[in-house]
């Protein structure tokens, strides 16, 4: 049997406590990420003298005793003193229900955090100039501005809740981005009619591409994100009542596991109605479903409507490479080229469309499965010098 640890006056020491040569005691232990923390003290406990020329303090085991009420109540550490990254980690549990890709989206702020010195500084030493200067190196190191804009918006939320709980006085992200930064984005634009037809015809047609023209379609004609589109099951197609129940959305992950959960936002669950057009669609896809099967179970569903010839569910990335050999074929073909087309600009298509046609903004935030009425009036709502003189024209 070990003999106990004792200190210099003869004293034993608990589990964790220790004593340096110098005479100062010392606590380690473990915070809720997981992570050894010290803790340090001229006295064991209250009714040691502290050394001559030494600050007076509280004694180990008062520290001690104040750490385990904290590790209790769900703290990281004493006194508050949290260091911005853990900051981010001990309010991700709040954050629920969010889609899988802003789950990455947290992970990877969590690793720029960890990986930087703004990550390592106490939450109460954080100033707003500071907050404005991390952002601008951020761009200046290469990020885009959207993605910069993005971070500022998660670090406002988990200091929000950081105000909330009176660890910190003020919000230290409290601010625009546009305060700082030139917003360098090219404004995202939907295809003219003149374009999809095109657009549409030339995948008609195509031996290889005819393939994908249903897909076309419904996203052209329900604006669905292309992770929504994924994650379509046979069981969400209601074609009696003629809508489409968006309940989720599959991705894949960078190790190619399949990741089906839920919709981006709490919003982005809805039901979309069928037009006539992506109606026929449905119906169409689901004749050749009939002759497919699906491969593969991801979190217990095997009926996704769109697979690969080898039962695959398809993804995102594989729309992607096709939208790129489609466009790069019709303009070695033809005089008039066709602008970049990706699976958003058709949902960006979809939601132009209907604005200009005058839809509610609140329909069309229930149908684009929007979180805010913002993001649907900022992003999606565009003008044009066409849509101008169209509306110019119903003056006379």
């Amino acid at each position: 049997m070990s003999e106990k640890r004792r200190d210099s006056k003869g004293r034993i020491l608990r589990t964790g406590e220790s004593q340096r040569k110098d005479g100062r005691y010392a606590y380690k232990y473990v915070n809720k990420l997981g992570k050894e923390r010290f803790v340090y003290a001229w006295k064991l406990v209250s009714t040691d003298k502290t050394p001559t020329g030494k600050r007076e303090d509280l004694s180990l085991r008062e520290k001690e005793k104040q750490i385990k009420e904290h590790l209790e109540d769900g703290f990281l550490d004493i006194n508050k003193k949290f260091k911005v990254v853990d900051l981010l980690v001990y309010y991700m549990p709040l954050k629920k229900h969010l889609g899988y890709s802003t789950q990455v989206g947290y992970k990877t702020l969590y690793n720029l955090l960890e990986n930087s010195d703004f990550g390592s500084r106490k939450i109460d030493d954080i100033r707003l100039s500071d907050c404005k200067k991390w952002l601008v190196e951020l761009q200046e190191a290469g990020r885009k501005y959207g993605t910069v804009n993005t971070i500022r918006g998660r670090m406002k939320c988990i200091f929000e809740l950081a105000v909330k709980d009176d660890l910190v006085r003020k919000n230290p992200f409290n601010f625009s981005v546009s305060e700082i930064l030139m917003d360098d984005r090219k404004r995202k634009k939907g295809l003219s009619v003149e374009e999809e037809e095109k657009f549409l015809e030339f995948i008609k047609r195509h031996k290889a591409f005819k393939v994908y023209y249903n897909a076309v379609v419904i996203l052209l004609g329900t604006g669905l994100r292309i992770s929504e589109l994924c994650g379509l099951c046979l069981s969400a197609i209601d074609i009696e009542q003629r809508l489409v129940r968006v309940e989720g959305q599959l991705l894949k992950q960078g190790k190619g596991e399949y990741v089906y959960g839920t919709t981006k936002t709490i919003s982005g669950k809805r039901k979309i109605p069928m037009t006539e057009t992506v109606f026929k669609a449905f119906i169409d896809e689901l004749d050749k479903r009939k002759k497919m099967v699906c491969n593969v179970i991801v979190n217990g569903k095997n009926d996704f409507l769109f697979l690969t010839k080898t039962g695959n569910p398809r993804v995102n990335q594989d729309y992607g490479l096709v939208f790129d050999r489609i466009i790069g074929s019709y303009n070695r073909q033809h005089i008039d080229d066709l602008p970049k087309i990706t699976p958003h600009v058709l949902r960006h298509t979809f939601c132009s469309r209907l604005a200009l046609r005058g839809i509610n903004p609140k329909n069309l935030q229930y149908l684009m499965g929007h979180s805010t009425i913002d993001i649907t009036l900022d992003i999606y709502t565009h003008t044009s010098f066409e849509s101008v003189c169209e509306e110019m024209q119903r003056l006379k």
